[in-house]
């Protein structure tokens, strides 16, 4: 039991952001595969300085708009 009781803190967030663990797994997943491929471009544009000139800071953009649209704080916003 007592490592049961230990566990469930890191399961607190998901429900404290209006998500079930499932959609905030897929959702922390798919920033996590966009924040991949931006990391991506970022080394190419290292090598490459004329290619994928914006593609990382449109990625943090809409990663940001995702994150703030997300879970209760979309609906927050939506009521205001």
């Amino acid at each position: 039991m007592a490592s049961r009781a230990r566990a469930r803190p890191f399961f607190r967030h998901p429900a404290r952001v209006c998500m079930s663990y499932a959609e905030h797994a897929r959702f922390a997943l798919g920033l996590a595969w966009s924040l991949a491929l931006a990391a991506g471009a970022s080394v190419v544009h290292a090598v490459w300085p004329d290619v994928l000139e914006t593609y990382t800071s449109d990625t943090i953009n809409e990663l940001q708009r995702r994150i703030q649209d997300a879970g209760c704080r979309g609906t927050a916003a939506a009521e205001d």
